[in-house]
């Protein structure tokens, strides 16, 4: 019975009962919530549910990814994020899995999981249970399962590591997992590369049209993830939060303690046609923008893929990790190679990419109850990558990240497209930050990826009820 996998969250001992008459703990009689035959670990979440539910997830296809990895027995499976449950039916129709935990962080996503479990007639098929659970409560006794599995949920969890480390020990010895999930180089690669050809279309037609917007979002969004990767209070408030690098991957793996972690592409797209079009036909991208990107695609792609190593040149990783049936063999990496400070004294251009920085900001502060409220609207135009602009008010620093949307840019300060279209295009900046009632003494700075730091000519001071405009 799956229940035995399970154990008190308050006290660690076993539970007894059935989710459909009632689940309690043995030992300090605590009660687990039960909604609609679902253990509810993370009670007040109800998460949002996407309906209908699309084909079965390609199993056989994550099979001959897999290839001599994959065991003859699946065994005891945990899987992660079920979604409306695609790889769930992938999972009990396979015949591999003997019994199966089905877990999602929304209570909602879980009722349409097994509604869509019973239309199909396969709630039967296998010892099934349900579960609320984000990867942190902890649920689930030491070496309970021999298979972990989801798909595009790790991209989503705030603390991937510490995911990674609670599953190592769920897994017994022997154990594997399977996730796929995005490829952080192969998409910077296409966002760049979408970037130059929207520059090259705004600037014939500054017009408004649905597809254009729709793809300078998804790219803006690309960037927003891409500069912040790892910046896990940013990345918080988001719902896609990672990207990942094979090779860095395969690292964690082995440092948590796994004695096989491997990146399997998915599958290669060497220009990009493959997953533009199926991102333009996600977005409702119209014609002709959509013929006209992907006609121009293959010669802008190949300016920035042909910089990837040939694994990289896939959107999704199969992240296959084996925990070893022996002792435990940890790897470490020592720490990073001092890079050292900028020198002070290099000139502007070669700190920010070979051309000065452009901006306009207009900054009004008023005061509210908790003390100055203060908008920060207008643009960066930097020639490399820009993590936040920082104002400093009353001695108390705020960031803000550089990577709206801003398409009029371009046209006004770079009609020749001497700065890279990946930073002119999403250079906007748009927030409301909030200072302690102290000073209105103001300093402003640029934060590169790098690390270096440009400061922003600007007033010593602000005045309450008043717009102030910066600009260079």
């Amino acid at each position: 019975m799956p229940l035995r996998k399970f154990q008190c969250p308050e006290c660690q001992s076993s539970l007894i009962g059935t989710p459909d008459v009632g689940v309690m703990c043995e030992r300090c009689d605590a009660r687990m919530t039960v909604t609609d035959g679902i253990l509810d670990f993370v009670t007040g979440n109800t998460g949002l549910v996407s309906e209908p539910a699309g084909p079965a997830m390609p199993y056989q296809e994550l099979k001959n990814l897999a290839a001599g990895y994959w065991p003859g027995l699946l065994g005891s499976v945990l899987e992660v994020g079920c979604g409306t449950g695609l790889l769930t039916r992938g999972l009990i129709q396979g015949n591999e899995a003997t019994d199966l935990v089905v877990t999602d962080g929304s209570l909602l996503m879980l009722q349409a999981t097994r509604r869509h479990l019973g239309q199909a007639g396969l709630l039967t098929n296998i010892p099934l249970i349900f579960a609320t659970h984000r990867g942190t409560e902890p649920v689930f006794r030491d070496s309970a399962f021999d298979t972990c599995a989801g798909t595009s949920v790790l991209n989503r969890m705030h603390d991937v590591r510490g995911f990674m480390s609670n599953m190592f020990r769920w897994l017994r010895p022997g154990g594997r997992a399977f996730f796929t999930e995005p490829n952080v180089r192969y998409h910077r690669a296409l966002g760049q590369t979408l970037a130059d050809i929207l520059a090259l279309l705004y600037r014939e037609d500054p017009g408004f049209s649905h597809g254009k917007q729709s793809l300078l979002n998804i790219v803006s969004q690309w960037r927003r993830g891409i500069l912040h990767l790892g910046d896990l209070p940013f990345l918080a408030a988001l719902e896609d939060k990672h990207m990942f690098a094979g090779d860095t991957f395969e690292a964690m793996g082995r440092e948590i303690g796994f004695a096989k972690t491997i990146a399997i592409p998915v599958a290669f797209g060497p220009t990009g046609v493959g997953f533009i079009g199926r991102l333009c036909e996600q977005l409702g991208v119209e014609e002709p923008v959509r013929s006209t990107v992907l006609g121009l695609l293959p010669a802008f792609a190949d300016r920035y893929l042909s910089l990837l190593s040939p694994r990289d040149r896939t959107d999704r990783f199969l992240f296959w990790l084996e925990k070893g049936v022996g002792p435990i063999a940890r790897h470490f990496r020592g720490p990073p190679a001092m890079e050292g400070e900028l020198p002070t004294d290099l000139p502007d251009s070669f700190r920010v990419g070979g051309l000065p920085p452009r901006w306009s900001f207009e900054l009004a502060a008023s005061r509210t109850d908790d003390g100055i409220a203060l908008r920060v609207h207008g643009w960066c135009v930097v020639n490399t990558d820009v993590r936040w602009i920082r104002v400093t008010l009353g001695g108390v620093g705020r960031d803000t990240p550089v990577w709206l949307p801003r398409p009029d840019v371009p046209a006004s300060v770079d009609p020749h497209a001497a700065y890279a279209s990946w930073n002119a295009l999403c250079c906007g900046v748009d927030e409301t930050l909030c200072f302690p009632d102290g000073g209105l003494d103001l300093r402003i700075e640029i934060v590169l990826s790098s690390g270096a730091i440009r400061a922003v000519p600007a007033p010593p001071n602000l005045t309450l009820d008043e717009t102030v405009v910066v600009t260079q």
